[in-house]
Parts: C-alpha cells; sequence; structure tokens
C-alpha cells in the first residue's frame, strides 16, 4: 500500500477552494476521488496527531486569514447513479449535478438545489436547503464513516438527527460517504419551466460577488417568545416572517446595514444576509468585524442573537 502523505500538497492557498476566495494557506492538502483514499487520509491524519477537515464545494465556509495548521482532505468522490425512484450519490457529487441528471431523466423532487453550489456532504451535514425544502425531505439513507471506531454503516433518514441546519454530523465523528434522494416520474419540460421560473427570482436576490452563501440562520421564533413584536408594524410583519421564522436579512436590512463596509467585506446591497468579497480584497478579519458589528446591533435593538450559517475556522 502506498503512502497517501505522498499525495499531500503543501502550503496550498485555500482561497483558490473557497467561494468567498478569502484564506490562507493549508499546511498539507489533498484531493480524493475515492472514498477508499478519503478514509486513508482520514486514518494518515489521526495516526499522525494532525487535525483534519473535509472540504467539498468550499461554499459555506470562512477560512481564517492564518490558513489551517493541519490536513485539508478536498472530497471529490462523485459516483452518481439514477435509479427508478432514488438518485445515489457520493459525498464529493455537486448538488447542481445532481440537479442536472434528474431532470434529464425526467425526474422531480430536487429542484430546491438550484444555485446551491455545495456537495452532497456538505449539505447533508448542514441539511441544506432552499425554497422551503431541504436535505431531510428528500433524503432516504445515507451511508457513514464513524473515524473514531473506524466504522461504517447506514442511517436513515430518521437517525440523522435534522434540525433547521443541522444534523447530528456536526457533533459527532461521522463522515458522509454517500447519499440516496427520493425523486419521483415528471414531465421534464415542467420541471424546467418551473427551475426557470426559481431561477428568475433567484437572480434577483443571491449576489453574484464572491461569498459564502447566507452569513446568518433565520431566527426561529420559538427560541425567543419573549420577543416583542411590536417593534415591527403590522406591514412590516407581512415581510419580516417566513416559514414560522424572523428573517435576519429583513431585519439586518432595517437597521440599514446593506452597503456597509469594512475593509474588503461588505453587506450585499441585493441580500442583507450575505456579505460579498468586494474585488476579491476582503480578509477573514474583514468579514468578521463586519459579523460582529451587525450582530451586536441586532441583540441591542431586539434581544435576539444571531448565529452564523457558515462555517468559521
Amino acid at each position: 500500500m502506498t503512502d497517501i502523505s505522498q499525495e499531500f500538497i503543501t502550503n496550498e492557498p485555500l482561497s483558490s477552494h473557497s467561494t468567498f476566495h478569502i484564506g490562507g494557506a493549508a499546511k498539507y492538502f489533498i484531493v480524493v476521488k475515492t472514498n477508499v483514499a478519503l478514509i486513508e487520509a482520514i486514518k494518515w491524519a489521526k495516526a499522525n496527531q494532525t487535525k483534519f477537515l473535509i472540504l467539498g464545494g468550499g461554499s459555506n465556509i470562512l477560512f481564517s486569514d492564518a490558513g489551517f495548521d493541519g490536513l485539508v482532505i478536498k472530497n471529490q468522490a462523485n459516483h452518481l447513479e439514477v435509479r427508478d425512484d432514488t438518485i445515489f450519490c457520493e459525498g464529493g457529487v455537486n448538488l447542481g449535478q445532481i440537479l442536472a441528471s434528474s431532470i434529464n431523466r425526467g425526474l422531480t423532487g430536487l429542484e430546491w438545489m438550484v444555485r446551491l453550489p455545495g456537495t452532497v456532504g456538505g449539505a447533508v451535514r448542514g441539511n441544506a436547503g432552499h425554497l422551503a425544502v431541504s436535505v431531510r425531505d428528500v433524503l432516504t439513507e445515507v451511508t457513514v464513516y464513524n473515524y473514531e471506531t473506524d466504522e461504517k454503516f447506514i442511517l436513515t433518514n430518521n437517525e440523522c438527527g435534522f434540525g433547521y441546519r443541522t444534523s447530528r454530523f456536526k457533533d459527532e465523528p461521522l463522515v458522509v460517504l454517500s447519499a440516496t434522494f427520493a425523486v419521483q416520474l415528471a414531465d421534464s419540460d415542467n420541471v424546467r419551466a418551473k427551475i426557470i421560473e426559481d431561477l428568475s427570482v433567484l437572480v434577483k436576490q443571491q449576489p453574484p460577488d464572491p461569498s459564502a452563501g447566507c452569513t446568518f440562520k433565520n431566527i426561529q421564533m420559538a427560541d425567543y417568545p419573549e420577543f416583542d413584536h411590536t417593534v415591527l408594524t403590522e406591514a412590516e410583519t407581512v415581510g419580516a416572517y417566513r416559514n414560522g421564522k424572523l428573517s435576519t436579512a429583513w431585519l439586518i436590512d432595517r437597521e440599514g446595514f446593506k452597503g456597509k463596509k469594512i475593509g474588503g467585506a461588505r453587506v450585499s446591497e441585493m441580500h442583507a444576509s450575505y456579505i460579498i468579497n468586494t474585488e476579491k480584497k476582503a480578509t477573514a478579519s474583514d468579514v468578521l468585524m463586519l459579523i460582529s458589528l451587525i450582530k451586536q446591533r441586532i441583540r441591542t435593538q431586539y434581544g435576539v442573537q444571531l448565529l452564523e450559517e457558515i462555517i468559521i475556522l
């Protein structure tokens, strides 16, 4: 067996592997194309007492300016198989690829993946979603690797501990190797028409500038039973509440943050929950200062603690 460390790249700039285009260098970096190689890289890290990070599309992460003092494993295991009423895919498959495959086969159920740039592993881990649908609504089972016990096993949907933008994978030593999603037969033209309709809305809301997607989670009002709803006018409540949650972007906009800039980081004028990297000149420190400023204002004005949707390293 070859030593997988021979394939490592040293001092690889993480800004090249993030949709934010921000981040210092990884001490060690490797691209893996199979689950066997993924597990081998993890075992090397554990054997050498080196911290590791599994990276997918880099679409929901802010890397430190100092980089990552360990091994970054970029997962590109990309086997995809369309079956009768399911789609099986490995953790490194891009969500756009899954959607395209389902449309081409006349299948529906995954339209919400449109314009989501991540991969299967990250999407399952964070219960990614859009248009009021998330991974939890379509996943049937997931194969995982426990790197503490060195075991592979299958979890059903109910065993994944899905919540709003979270799952048990954030708290346990589990790596997503593959997932299976439920789909249904449909007319391809109708599915394409629906996607075009959704895209016409999304292109007006999602800035084209480099970002990590929505910076903050929307606010679950059940967590704030004491929230003073009278701070919002009756007219304001129409735009503020969505699917039982208070829109973080709406609150940030209400406080006048659109266009607010610190260094190269700026709150998008299109969507206030997006912090963008202006002309690719922002540092992680710029972004973090802007996040802190926003959180402090919202906490002071509304008594609400914003939670980041992005991963900060």
